[in-house]
């Protein structure tokens, strides 16, 4: 390859590279932000605050109290939560059992 050509690709990579890095946006974030000499502050804005959020509502945790209240009404709902709980346990408990003892039945010819 003649000494031309290979001048020639090294300029053509070099530009290729110098835009890569111009459009991809590095050149500029090092040389940080452009400040105006005459720039034109506006006018100040009235700020309005939003209004209050509401209150958080409770989660549903399946019947259960708020952790934090140790009243005797939400040891006696939290009771009750647990009862229904371990009647739903039982129900599966007793499916998957017949489940388990399923006997399979033969194909119809």
């Amino acid at each position: 390859m003649s000494s031309v050509i290979k001048w020639i690709l090294v300029l053509i990579v070099v530009a290729g590279g110098g835009w890569l890095l111009w459009y991809s946006g590095w050149i500029t974030a090092l040389t940080g932000p452009k400040t105006a000499s005459n720039t034109v502050t506006p006018p100040p804005v009235a700020t309005t605050t939003p209004p209050a959020a509401p209150a958080p509502q409770p989660v549903n945790m399946n019947g259960m109290s708020d952790a934090k209240d140790a009243s005797d009404a939400a040891l006696v709902q939290d009771t009750a939560a647990i009862d229904t709980q371990l009647q739903g346990l039982t129900t599966d408990s007793a499916s998957l059992d017949a489940a388990i003892t399923d006997k399979p039945l033969p194909q119809a010819n």
